[in-house]
């Protein structure tokens, strides 16, 4: 799992700072520009980045015809030829925007920098490695613009990726409930999607994998509904997954930490 850079921030377009506890729309676009925004970020995805674009753009073109979008692709200080394919697609695609970060700034970081970009009345955010495919991430977009809900989100009811990650999930799940004193099926299924107005009032700060769970104790504390749709969590077609042992230590880490921070 790459490692945050405590110092460094986006170069290549600077939509927000990405350290300290500003708001994700701190000095970033707040001015709408189009009905959908989807960030999603990626490190080392040569494999998966022009499936994931084609996949995403074409699927929102047939959804939401006539309507405006666009995807907000963060590159987070990739080291492979992730960065030379984006370009690519991004010279072809004029709804894609790209965000260059020159040092990886961890998953929340990144997650971050393209909130900031994001010009979108509708936001929201998905991993870079298909493993929740476009049709299912159009639908959690079309569910939000509907839903009188806050926030709308996937659950996982479906898995592919292996028995012990459904399992490191469960226990992460009730753990956040013990923790966090409120019940939420999945915590880290994404796209989470919300109204520009809710994301605004979040002032996410979380560098690392914790942002999900921020964000959800964060919309909770300020009484936000939210509603899940179920969704079948695919294995990766290709690349290799950042989320290690380690990275289950560091949710562990981060919720303790985040709740004696609450009792303070």
């Amino acid at each position: 799992m790459p490692n945050p850079a405590d110092d460094e921030n986006p170069t290549s377009q600077s939509f927000g700072s990405v350290s300290g506890s500003s708001s994700a729309f701190e000095e970033g676009v707040d001015q709408v520009a189009c009905t959908y925004s989807i960030v999603t970020t990626c490190y080392n995805e040569a494999a998966n980045i022009d499936n994931l674009v084609g996949n995403l753009l074409a699927c929102f073109e047939q959804h939401f015809p006539g309507e405006s979008f666009e995807l907000v692709v963060v590159l987070n200080g990739p080291t492979d030829e992730t960065p030379t394919l984006a370009r690519a697609l991004a010279a072809r695609h004029s709804q894609l925007r790209l965000v260059e970060l020159a040092v990886n700034q961890g998953y929340g970081g990144g997650i971050r920098a393209g909130l900031a970009a994001a010009r979108g009345e509708y936001i929201g955010y998905v991993d870079g490695d298909e493993q929740v495919l476009a049709p299912d991430v159009a639908r959690v977009f079309a569910a939000a613009r509907q839903s009188k809900s806050d926030i709308v989100k996937v659950v996982r009811v479906k898995r592919e990726d292996g028995f012990s990650r459904l399992v490191i999930t469960s226990v992460y799940n009730i753990l956040f409930r013990v923790l966090f004193g409120f019940f939420c099926l999945d915590v880290n299924g994404k796209p989470k999607v919300l109204k520009r107005s809710a994301l605004e009032k979040l002032a996410l700060t979380s560098r690392d994998w914790f942002i999900d769970a921020e964000l959800m104790i964060t919309a909770h504390n300020v009484g936000m509904t939210i509603e899940e749709i179920p969704v079948t969590f695919h294995q990766r077609e290709g690349g290799t997954s950042n989320v290690r042992m380690s990275t289950i230590f560091e949710f562990l880490q981060n919720m303790w930490a985040y709740k004696r921070r609450r009792k303070r």
